[in-house]
């Protein structure tokens, strides 16, 4: 051991070592695929983000190492071996194949199979995790002892010299990261652009933050699976659903909208018709609907249950499990993609993986991309492709028609003119509906390309809003509370779409031609009619009650009518 004595550091010292292995050299290939992304068009001004970039990296990496080593030397040997190695095995996918360690890798991860793992682990992985472990890990095993025979003095130095470095660093990083993020929110108000957020790309992007988050997300989940779903009616333990044996290579699409009103769609009889591309898919049924609340977070728990699955409380307490849990549990495949970020209502619809905004343009391919709904369907392409037998059920959560309306769309769709650009103008209610109206041509561009992408597929497309919207001169309004909010906070589309393949077979025929006749009959759609008719048009059956009809637009009784 005494040969060995040249690589004995002190904790900081291999937590400073570990935090440039992990913070630079683990990260280089993210580095040169970000550079020239900041839209600078300087190259002096682009080296110097990406500096700062890595001084961040760096820095926070050896704050979070550095607090380790407080809690004893074993469990800071045990934790950073652990980051360690988790970190150089992300590298090596993170370098070669351009994949973000997001929650969906995560939970594969840690729920598969464990001979199903294996294959994904090649000779050229393991040679490059111990390439890449070996002499960071033995740095960390034989590091110094602490020293035993420190006075009490000596020791309240020592704490107050490191309580003092970590502040500093925390300060640092904490002013570097709120720095840019305004800088870049100046930038998209200047240009009327939606960027995803810069500290939000920067965690999703390097290591070891990059699976750290997602880690921390999956706990979350485990916890609130385990102890706060427990008095959840969950209708798949309780009802029995038997599938539909013509379906059961189906690909399930369901879009939620985000401030899309149903009386601004020129499908459903607006005076402009901001539907040109949908108006013509003769495979679509469109309903005029009613929200259930009139908030994002208030509609996503109350949309996607049976009628009366919430309490009608202020926050909309649940009671029941929702339709997307109830179809993975039926066996169906699911991944979600967002353009929000609603993780507490996404960790509830037991998913096999799913990217937020920050995830997807954490990419190579994706540096520097506007947020922008279009993102939505390469995603559906590649998850389409990756599960060629179907049964697969995919969740786009898109920004729609969220105010600011203006930074929805690209310039080639600004076809209502005037119209409102910023939130600090005063604009006129003609401006303001002009801009929503773009982006409600945009959603009619932006579905049309979801359907390109399934029109030779068994596939089935959902597509509602989570609630409505007021315009006036005051801007978007919604949020008000449901007792006293105007109708147009309410109005909501609700459109289905099957493929030429899907409606070739004969009971998914009469599943369709049921939607016409309730369509044509004007029949109201209400947000407590999804959970049934998504069972419905699959072509589920429920012998025992699983299944109410009277909110199955599938089906072509009469409705119920209570919301």
């Amino acid at each position: 051991m005494q040969k060995l004595k040249f690589l004995r550091f002190s904790k900081e010292n291999i937590a400073l070592f570990l935090a440039v292995y992990l913070g630079f050299f683990l990260n280089l290939s993210v580095y040169i695929g970000r550079y020239g992304t900041q839209n600078t068009n300087n190259p002096l001004i682009d080296a110097l983000y990406i500096l700062g970039e890595i001084a961040v990296n760096i820095a926070f990496t050896f704050f979070l190492l550095r607090l380790l080593s407080f809690f004893g030397s074993l469990f800071f040997k045990i934790v950073t071996s652990f980051i360690l190695v988790v970190s150089v095995c992300a590298s090596y996918y993170i370098s070669f194949y351009d994949v973000v360690i997001g929650y969906g890798i995560i939970i594969s991860t840690l729920t598969t199979d464990t001979d199903l793992s294996k294959e994904l682990v090649s000779p050229n992985v393991i040679i490059w995790i111990i390439g890449l472990s070996i002499l960071p890990l033995a740095l960390i095993w034989l590091g110094k002892k602490p020293e035993k025979n420190l006075t009490t003095q000596q020791k309240k130095k020592i704490w107050i010299k490191n309580t003092v470095k970590m502040l500093v660093i925390a300060l640092a990083v904490f002013a570097y990261l709120k720095t840019l993020d305004s800088k870049q929110k100046a930038y998209e108000i200047k240009n009327n652009l939606d960027l995803p957020s810069y500290s939000g790309g920067l965690s999703y992007a390097y290591l070891p933050t990059n699976w750290i988050i997602p880690l921390f997300q999956y706990a979350i989940t485990q916890y609130d699976d385990t102890f706060n779903n427990q008095n959840i009616f969950n209708p798949a333990d309780h009802f029995t659903y038997e599938p539909s044996k013509a379906n059961e290579d189906v690909y399930v699409v369901f879009i939620i909208g985000e401030t899309a009103r149903w009386d601004h769609m020129g499908l459903l009889g607006y005076e402009r018709q901001t539907n040109p591309l949908l108006s013509q898919e003769k495979n679509l049924v469109a309903f005029k609907g009613i929200s259930c609340d009139t908030a994002t977070k208030l509609s996503l728990k109350c949309m996607f249950v049976r009628e009366n699955g919430t309490e009608s409380n202020d926050q909309r307490t649940l009671k029941e499990n929702n339709i997307f849990s109830v179809l993975s549990q039926l066996g169906m495949s699911s991944e979600l993609f967002s353009m929000q970020s609603e993780l507490w209502f996404y960790n509830k619809l037991d998913l096999n993986n799913y990217a937020m905004k920050e995830m997807m343009t954490a990419k190579n391919s994706n540096f520097g991309k506007e947020l922008d709904d279009t993102l939505l369907i390469t995603e559906t392409a590649n998850t389409v492709a990756q599960h060629p037998k179907g049964n697969h059920l995919v969740i786009l959560h898109t920004k729609g028609s969220h105010f600011m309306y203006s930074q929805r769309y690209p310039e080639s769709f600004k076809k209502y003119q005037p119209e409102c650009l910023n939130v600090d103008d005063e604009c006129t209610k003609e401006q303001l509906v002009n801009a929503y109206d773009n982006s409600i041509l945009y959603t009619d561009y932006f579905i049309d390309g979801i359907l390109d992408t399934l029109r030779d597929k068994k596939a089935i497309v959902f597509y509602t809003s989570d609630h409505g919207e007021s315009i006036s001169e005051k801007g978007g309004l919604h949020g008000t509370p449901k007792e006293i909010a105007p109708p147009e906070q309410f109005k909501v589309p609700f459109l289905v779409w099957m493929s030429d393949s899907y409606l070739a077979e004969p009971e998914n025929k009469q599943l369709f031609d049921n939607l016409k006749r309730n369509q044509d009959a004007e029949r109201t759609f209400y947000h407590h009619n999804i959970f049934d008719s998504m069972l419905g048009c699959l072509g589920y059956s429920s012998s025992d009650g699983g299944i109410n009809n009277q909110n199955n637009l599938c089906f072509s009784d009469t409705p119920s009518t209570q919301e």
